[in-house]
């Protein structure tokens, strides 16, 4: 019965997928568009990427995040990193937006997080300039439309490039008060920009009215579409007699008598008492009393283990060293004497050049009469791939607009309703796996008392465990949404493979205990079905793999005359990765070489580098110190130490180094480095 409550709600899923793909078909063409651009299997024919040599990114004709809004559709993609990519496609005839305005509408979907790039579009003016061969670096346009983010910027740009009357010159007309985007990971958006017959400028995303301006105020554009009647004189000077200072010191005062300008702010406490328990000998700071060498520690390699520093407790409780009284305000403390101000006499005022007519003035009422469009580009210099570009609508109607835009609505509809089906089929899952830990859970007790298999209390034990990871997992899950919500499953991995281990345990048991094991093997099937399906993929590393702080985490490092030095000498766990990204590190055992050679480089160390091996745990730690030098950030990742533990040390360990002189110039400058980040970890300040 359970198997069939599973395949029901498998059922489920699949029914309201293809509901969602039924509300959501893919957009061919929209009646009444100036352009429209689906990006349809054939897009090439009628798109060019540039062959200019400024733009070396490729495009990539692509399908959505799954689950999609509209299965089976696709958009085009900015393929590669940290490169100019430039593609465009020219109109047969141009468009004249004068007299009825300009509707331009694109969906934009994020594949990868942006951090630094745009994701605009660019309506080409049509003109000589327009090249055939693709876009160039120097291809005017008219309209600049859509996301931009880096550093400080992050903003949906609405640029119009507009010509002088006067002088014939272009200039770029900025939107000031431009919306945030919308980029989250594995989201669609749609960005509408409406420039009206009646020169207002309106901008919507997901069909919601975020910005209303006017091409016609002053305010709403920097530099104002308009330019001023009248601007400051270059050639006006302020005169050298100029007086602009409002205030200035009553020349008639005169500092008291009895102002002492040398009184301190703060003064000693006249009435405070040293207490009776001061300890004025106690030392500040003492050996951590509850500090112990770690389990590894070797004194003929590592030196003499001394305990960390750590402030003398004692101190906290009744206080140490010398005592001096609290400091409290002065109340005779006046501080520094100035002169009360008065009216400048002489004050002329704020200068100001004067006023000429403006020469390079102009009035355009009807500036929504642009310059016509030859075509479309999207030309973007980003740091990210992923960007991806569909159903691109250009009219001088919004009626096309809004069928494009409903169209998207049912796609957003279409595409919650994919993420929550699948969301909702990966909570039945968990939900069957309670029902079969909590049905099982008597049958263990059962099996103990017929069964003293070691495996069964393995079991057991980690029944109870993975019920809690389980519970956590689900709570994680139900806050979540797309792929990211399957990081709540990555504390099941350990439960993955110790169900395995105890399973190969378990072969040839018999009896009650046969039984428990049957059972629970169809939950391990199980629950590697879930991981599984969310593109979970192990990797193994084999003895004399190179060690690499990317893929493995290292549990221990031993000699070794087989292995060269760091390289793998044993896989202790193995790693995971999920849908191409890691999830898990391969956990290893690292070759330190030969054992000779690492106690000959522990006889040939000197007092000064027997303390820095104290210091960073062993050779290996000294090797970095004075050999990498201070930006390798030396002893972090030392085997031997917790990181905390290690931080400690450093802490303790950096003012005897100081104190013997047995620093070396940039090595002071690492510890109190490490210092500081022990200070943060422990919630304190460090010096």
């Amino acid at each position: 019965s359970s198997l069939r409550v599973t395949w029901q709600k498998r059922c489920v899923y699949m029914f309201a997928l293809a509901a969602a793909a039924s509300a959501a078909a893919p957009l061919e063409s929209v009646d009444g568009a100036a352009f429209f651009e689906p990006f349809s299997s054939d897009w090439e024919s009628r798109w060019l990427v540039s062959k200019d040599a400024d733009f070396q990114g490729t495009w990539i004709h692509e399908a959505y995040t799954e689950p999609e809004g509209t299965p089976g559709d696709k958009g085009l993609m900015v393929g590669n990193e940290a490169k100019k990519h430039a593609v465009s496609h020219l109109f047969k005839e141009p468009i004249d937006p004068k007299g009825t305005g300009l509707v331009v509408q694109y969906e934009l979907h994020m594949k990868k997080d942006l951090k630094c790039g745009g994701a605009y579009l660019k309506l080409l003016t049509a003109s000589e300039e327009l090249d055939h061969d693709g876009f160039k670096a120097e291809t005017p346009y008219t309209i600049m439309f859509g996301p931009d983010k880096c550093g400080g910027t992050n903003k949906v740009h609405f640029i119009l490039r507009h010509k002088s009357p006067a002088t014939g010159e272009w200039e770029e007309k900025h939107l000031k008060k431009a919306p945030t985007p919308l980029l989250a990971v594995g989201e669609t958006h749609l960005y509408t920009a409406i420039v009206g017959a009646d020169n207002t400028v309106t901008l919507l995303i997901d069909n919601e009215e975020k910005v209303k301006a006017s091409l016609l105020e002053s305010d709403d554009f920097t530099p104002p579409v308009n330019p001023p009647k009248e601007i400051d004189d270059p050639d006006d000077k302020k005169p050298d007699d100029w007086v602009d200072t409002a205030k200035i010191d009553d020349p008639e005062a005169s500092k008291p008598d009895d102002w002492d300008e040398d009184a301190p702010m703060m003064i000693e406490d006249p009435k405070a008492e040293k207490p009776e328990s001061w300890l004025d000998d106690a030392p500040l700071q003492v050996p951590d009393p509850e500090a112990e060498p770690p389990d590894d520690w070797d004194e003929e390699e590592d030196g003499e283990w001394e305990a960390p520093i750590v402030d003398n407790p004692d101190c906290k409780e009744f206080g140490c060293g010398e005592w001096k009284a609290p400091q409290i305000r002065n109340p005779d403390y006046k501080g520094k004497w100035t002169a009360p101000k008065v009216d400048n006499p002489e004050y002329k005022g704020v200068w100001k050049p004067k006023q000429i007519a403006n020469p390079g003035y102009f009035s355009d009422e009807q500036p929504h009469a642009m310059a016509p469009i030859g075509g479309i580009g999207i030309e973007l210099w980003t740091m990210q791939d992923g960007a991806l570009f569909d159903n691109i609508l250009i009219s001088t109607d919004p009626a096309p607009a809004k069928v494009a835009a409903e169209a998207f609505a049912a796609r957003s509809e279409a595409e919650k309703a994919a993420k929550k089906a699948e969301k909702d089929a990966l909570r039945a899952q968990i939900d069957e796996l309670e029902k079969k830990l909590t049905s099982a859970r008597g049958d263990f007790v059962a099996a103990q008392d017929e069964a003293k298999d070691a495996g069964e209390n393995g079991y057991l034990l980690l029944a109870a465990n993975f019920e809690r990871e389980r519970q956590r997992a689900r709570t994680e899950l139900d806050g979540q949404a797309g792929y990211g919500r399957l990081e709540a499953m990555r504390p099941l991995l350990p439960f993955v493979e110790q169900f395995a281990a105890l399973q190969a345990e378990a072969d040839g048991a018999d009896g009650g205990a046969a039984e428990v094991h049957k059972y629970y093997s169809g939950i391990h099937k199980q629950l590697t079905q879930v991981l599984e399906a969310a593109q979970l993929e192990p990797f193994d590393s084999a003895p004399g793999d190179a060690y690499d702080w990317r893929r493995h985490r290292e549990v221990e490092r031993r000699p070794s005359e087989e292995v060269a030095k760091n390289c793998v000498l044993e896989q202790t766990a193995r790693g995971y990765t999920m849908g191409g990204e890691l999830l898990r590190e391969a956990e290893v055992v690292v070759s330190s070489g030969s054992a000779a050679a690492a106690a000959a480089a522990a006889a040939a160390l000197g007092p000064r580098r027997r303390l820095l091996s104290q210091c960073f745990g062993g050779i290996r730690g000294v090797e970095r110190l004075l050999d990498v030098g201070p930006a390798a950030r030396v002893g972090l990742d030392h085997p031997r130490y917790e990181r905390g533990k290690l931080l400690r040390v450093a802490i303790g360990q950096r003012r005897k180094l100081a104190d013997r002189d047995l620093l070396e110039e940039g090595e002071e400058v690492v510890l109190l480095t490490l210092a500081l980040e022990g200070g943060a970890q422990r919630g304190e300040l460090v010096e």
